[in-house]
C-alpha cells in the first residue's frame, strides 16, 4: 500500500493506526487453560484466536479454532482436556505497532495465518485479522476514488467557467 514513488513506509499505513481504529483489547489466557475452556471463551467473546502468555505476560503461543478443531478430529471428546500449551502455536509470527500493513499482509500470506499479534518487547499490546486489513485498505480505496471524484468535478467546473 505504499504510494507509488513513495520509499517503503513513507506513506503506508501502521499497525498502530489499526489498533488505535478497532480497539487494542486482546484476549489471552495462560499456558495450563484446558480446551473446553478456550472454546468457552472463543464462543463468548465471538473470536477465532486466543494468545497464550507466561506468567511475566510474554507471549508464549497462540490458538485458533482450527486447533482447537484438528485436536478434536485427533482425540476426540479426550481433547477437550488439553491445556493450551499442548495445541497452541509455539513459534507465533508477530509485528510491532510501528509495522506497515504492507509488511503485516506480506507475513500473513508468506506464512498463511490471519491472525497477527502484535508485540512490544515481547509482550502482546493487541492482535490484527486479515480481516482489519482488508477493512483499511477498502476505506483506502473508497478515499482515493472520493478524491479523484472530487477533482474531476473541479477540472470540470473549471471547463464550464
Amino acid at each position: 500500500m505504499t504510494a507509488p514513488g513513495a520509499r517503503e513506509g513513507e506513506y503506508a499505513v501502521r499497525i498502530q493506526q489499526i489498533l488505535e481504529k478497532k480497539g487494542a483489547a486482546i484476549s489471552v489466557v495462560p499456558r495450563d487453560v484446558t480446551v473446553i475452556d478456550i472454546v468457552k471463551i472463543l464462543a463468548d467473546k465471538h473470536i477465532g484466536t486466543l494468545l497464550v502468555t507466561e506468567q511475566d505476560n510474554s507471549l508464549a503461543g497462540i490458538v485458533s479454532e482450527r486447533d482447537v478443531i484438528k485436536h478434536i478430529a485427533r482425540n476426540g471428546a479426550d481433547a477437550l482436556e488439553l491445556r493450551a500449551e499442548e495445541i497452541m502455536t509455539q513459534q507465533v509470527v508477530t509485528c510491532t505497532a510501528e509495522s506497515t500493513v504492507e509488511r503485516a499482509l506480506t507475513q500473513m500470506g508468506a506464512h498463511s495465518i490471519r491472525h497477527l499479534p502484535v508485540v512490544h518487547d515481547g509482550v502482546p499490546v493487541g492482535i490484527v485479522s486479515s480481516r482489519d486489513i482488508l477493512d483499511v485498505q477498502r476505506k483506502l480505496v473508497i478515499e482515493k476514488i472520493g478524491a479523484q471524484q472530487r477533482t474531476a468535478e473541479l477540472i470540470l467546473m473549471q471547463q464550464l467557467d
